[in-house]
């Protein structure tokens, strides 16, 4: 199974003396950006979405470029190796595929936006929003979209709900100044003694986990209503017959990474 992702960055207005913070990450994929987003009371910074963050953009990367040394500093350790048996499970992919043909540039954002954190005990799982459709490949004269939804809602089109299950340690033994800044990628292990033990994204396949994940028709609707465009936008851009590169713009990172400092 193979997960495809969009990725980009560029200057925007208010960041066009973006300092280089490119170091990690691929130059296929400098066109493409991540912005991160929370519903109210989470925190883009906090522990939990660290990991998270540092876990979907290494999935990202690594799936984009089919490299694992696109995996940032401490996965190794972190994730833990698939274990599926030829079914959809959340331990099947919890590494990215990295031995099919890589994928083209990329350009566009990438918006991801947190919607649930519930622990319990030790475990902890998040559900994450991913959208897409602001996303494309350089095609032949113009742009292609990668990601026309599964299904036959243009609600949800570009729209990709995922999960991600972590083991929270009892005391942490890592120290880390805040997580944000310039750089595009982290410079050192954010994961610390955190380990992610499940994941499911729709993206590999719509309904192919409704025991994993039995309210994911309704959390695929609440994703589509917190869409950073709205639905009429969203329509329009699945709807163009010659996307120019324009119609993807590269927005800047958020929050980003701390920038190493000489």
């Amino acid at each position: 199974m193979s997960v495809l992702i969009v990725l980009m960055s560029g200057c925007a207005p208010v960041r066009c003396t973006e300092p280089s913070g490119l170091a990690g990450w691929p130059g296929e994929l400098a066109d493409l950006t991540m912005r991160w987003s929370a519903e109210p009371g989470i925190s883009v910074t906090g522990r939990a979405a660290v990991v998270a963050r540092a876990y979907v953009e290494s999935y990202v990367l690594a799936s984009a470029m089919r490299d694992d040394r696109y995996l940032y500093p401490g996965f190794d350790h972190a994730v833990d190796h698939n274990t599926g048996n030829g079914g959809i499970s959340a331990t099947e992919a919890l590494w990215p595929d990295t031995e099919q043909v890589k994928y083209g540039p990329i350009v566009g954002t990438y918006h991801n936006r947190i919607l649930t954190v519930d622990k319990s005990g030790s475990d902890l799982t998040m559900v994450v929003c991913t959208y897409l459709y602001a996303t494309a490949m350089p095609g032949h004269s113009s742009f292609v979209t990668n990601w026309r939804a599964i299904s036959d809602s243009d609600a949800h089109a570009g729209i990709y709900p995922l999960k991600i299950t972590m083991t929270v340690p009892e005391r942490s033994q890592l120290s880390l100044p805040p997580q944000e800044g310039w750089a595009r990628t982290p410079s050192e292990d954010v994961f610390g003694d955190w380990r992610v033990t499940g994941f499911l994204w729709d993206y590999m396949g719509a309904g192919w986990f409704p025991r994993e994940w039995p309210d994911y028709d309704q959390t695929l609707d609440t994703c589509a209503e917190r869409a950073p465009d709205p639905l009429e936008r969203r329509r329009e851009i699945d709807n163009l017959t010659d996307p120019k590169r324009s119609d993807f713009p590269t927005l800047p990172a958020y929050p980003g990474w701390p920038e190493v400092r000489p």
